[in-house]
């Protein structure tokens, strides 16, 4: 019953995150992917740049991270499973996650500045 949260967020993610990549890519919510280099396909020696990832898959992590915090809230209220767990604290930790969420949604779709990030983080 204790990691039946953690299974529940780990299916949710598992299947949201390959079905909103190519949604995302559709939309052209895409940029390069900075950690893979520049190179040269030897196969045919044409210039490689770097790939194109979709600029928000962490959404996909974020609704999964989601569900299991609600099915964890819907089994402290309604089954008394953890008994010990505080309701308060994972409405905050919830809260927090979906507002760093937003925060990375608008700074997908409309570009904000770092010093705006930074000092929403403050």
């Amino acid at each position: 019953m204790i990691v039946a949260p953690f299974f529940v967020s780990l299916l949710v993610s598992f299947f949201c995150v390959p079905l909103l990549n190519p949604r995302l890519r559709r939309a052209g919510i895409v940029g390069k992917d900075l950690h893979k280099p520049c190179g040269i396909d030897n196969s045919e020696d044409i210039p490689q740049g770097r790939p194109e990832v979709s600029e928000m898959g962490g959404l996909g992590i974020v609704v999964g991270f989601g569900a299991g915090i609600l099915l964890a809230t819907a089994m402290v209220s309604f089954f008394h499973v953890f008994p010990s767990v505080n309701l308060v604290v994972l409405l905050a930790v919830l809260s927090t996650v979906l507002l760093a969420g937003l925060i990375g949604i608008v700074d997908d779709l409309l570009g904000m500045r770092q010093w705006v990030k930074a000092m929403i983080g403050r």
